[in-house]
């Protein structure tokens, strides 16, 4: 009943926090006056991925293959466990599971008091032995991404970096990592799997559904969200009847399809809710306060040395500040 209770707050103030924030216009230094923590800490415990997704920031932004050191994630578990925060994610720019330290970590998370424990992942390092340590790390959610209902858009989607990612090997993940759920008679971690829809695996959602309805307890599918890739998920053919259709439209504006292909023109900006949800903290200890600064160049705060030891301007007033 207390982890009930817990948890269902924890849900609540995630909804609630942030209007509450700009209602009564807390920010900045009213934060830590008014005592409003994060609501989850993301640690990166890995910057590099072994895929090479058209659609990822990591095609078009460099991005660093690290690994974030062990004492540095215990540091910052510690100081989120102080705090209370209920919640931990475990990825942010790349794949947890290429840290050979990730289920030691999420143990040691389990064990200070942090209530959800996350992680993303595509599945391609889940073998027997790692999912064996990720169920007995204690783990409470891990969300698969996976891009397709057939293997032809799954490969071209998401393709191997280091060598050929194949379909047929990462479905088998996944499908054993049930089975062996169901072995051990556990519950957690709960899984779910999502597809990002695109031209191509937009028209494949119910192969997708299909694939995995036995073997997972949760299945999304979600709009296609433009991350520097530049690619075309709604043509300028499309976009010329959207014109015709309503003064709405402007060649600036954002135009979303969603799942059942009805198109929609955005007429303002919507304020992002996560900067009071939510802090990132990088490998390197920098810690950003949104996962779309993908560089980690407007950060909030450092908590490690290492962040001080690279020469960057753009964050030299962090540094100094926190000096």
């Amino acid at each position: 009943k207390e982890m009930k209770s817990k948890y269902l707050n924890y849900r609540k103030s995630w909804r609630m926090q942030p209007g509450n924030c700009f209602s009564n216009k807390i920010f900045g230094k009213n934060l830590k006056k008014k005592k409003i923590i994060p609501l989850c800490i993301d640690i990166e415990l890995a910057s590099i991925c072994d895929l090479a997704c058209p659609h990822c920031f990591r095609q078009f932004v460099p991005t660093p293959d690290k690994i974030m050191h062990k004492n540095l994630a215990l540091k910052v578990i510690d100081q989120s466990s102080q705090l209370g925060v209920p919640s931990m994610k475990f990825n942010w720019r790349g794949e947890p599971l290429m840290n050979p330290n990730t289920p030691e970590i999420i143990n040691y998370a389990k064990k200070k008091g942090i209530l959800e424990t996350i992680i993303n992942t595509n599945a391609t390092m889940l073998d027997e032995k790692m999912a064996k340590k990720i169920i007995f790390s204690g783990l409470d959610s891990m969300i698969y991404s996976f891009d397709g209902g057939t293997k032809k858009s799954y490969e071209k989607m998401r393709p191997g970096r280091f060598k050929e990612n194949n379909f047929d090997s990462v479905i088998k993940n996944i499908k054993n990592f049930s089975k062996l759920k169901n072995k051990l008679n556990v519950k957690f971690p709960r899984t779910k799997i999502q597809m990002v829809l695109t031209k191509d695996t937009r028209k494949e959602q119910e192969e997708f559904f299909s694939l995995f309805k036995d073997f997972v307890d949760d299945i999304s599918v979600k709009q296609y969200s433009e991350r520097g890739g530049q690619l075309k998920d709604i043509d300028d053919e499309v976009k010329e009847k959207i014109r015709n259709k309503t003064n709405s439209y402007k060649p600036s504006s954002e135009v979303m399809m969603d799942h059942k292909a009805n198109l929609f023109v955005s007429e303002k900006r919507l304020p992002c809710e996560q900067p009071f949800q939510r802090l990132l903290v990088g490998y390197d200890g920098r810690v950003s306060m949104c996962c779309y600064d993908w560089g980690s160049q407007h950060p909030v705060g450092i908590v490690d040395d290492r962040a001080t030891k690279l020469k960057n301007k753009d964050f030299d007033d962090v540094i100094e500040k926190s000096k």
